[in-house]
């Protein structure tokens, strides 16, 4: 079996630097964040920083409109068809639903359990889908993250 997704972490060190790679916990689960740069591909051997705890974040496999890398905790910028803008909070959910059926299909509301990343704009939640031939994070441009730039998020 062959993985095809991208597994990788980021997080700000001690410095404030952000550094990207795999996570391993170590020491009382202190967060550290392995990658190589190209200096240790030469001299064959890997870095390692350690990482505040609370800024970590998994890559989610999405990019955005520009290409670059989608993390949790990332903010995202989405003008929307009525000219407004938005900033959406990327996270991992877990909720429960209810599926209600199209029109003129039977009324049964099965409830189902979602689980994934999303796009959180005021507590509502968008689940990455397509619209007319365009995923929503390919709309969407990063613009900051929850760390560096909370002002983002209010107002």
């Amino acid at each position: 079996m062959t993985m095809n997704r991208e597994i990788l972490f980021r997080g700000k060190n001690p410095n404030g630097e952000w550094v990207s790679g795999d996570l391993i916990l170590v020491i009382e689960e202190e967060p550290h964040i392995f990658y190589k740069t190209q200096e240790d591909i030469i001299n064959e051997r890997i870095s390692n920083e350690t990482v505040v705890k609370e800024t970590v974040g998994q890559y989610t496999g999405l990019t955005d409109k520009n290409g670059n890398k989608i993390f949790e905790g990332d903010i995202l910028h989405l003008t929307i068809p009525d000219g407004s803008i938005r900033h959406f909070v990327v996270e991992w959910a877990n909720e429960s639903r209810t599926l209600k059926p199209l029109n003129g299909f039977r009324h049964d509301s099965n409830p189902i359990r979602i689980s994934g990343w999303c796009f959180n704009w005021e507590g509502h939640r968008l689940y990455p889908s397509v619209i007319d031939g365009v995923p929503d994070n390919e709309r969407m441009e990063i613009v900051g993250n929850i760390h560096d730039n909370p002002e983002l998020l209010k107002g």
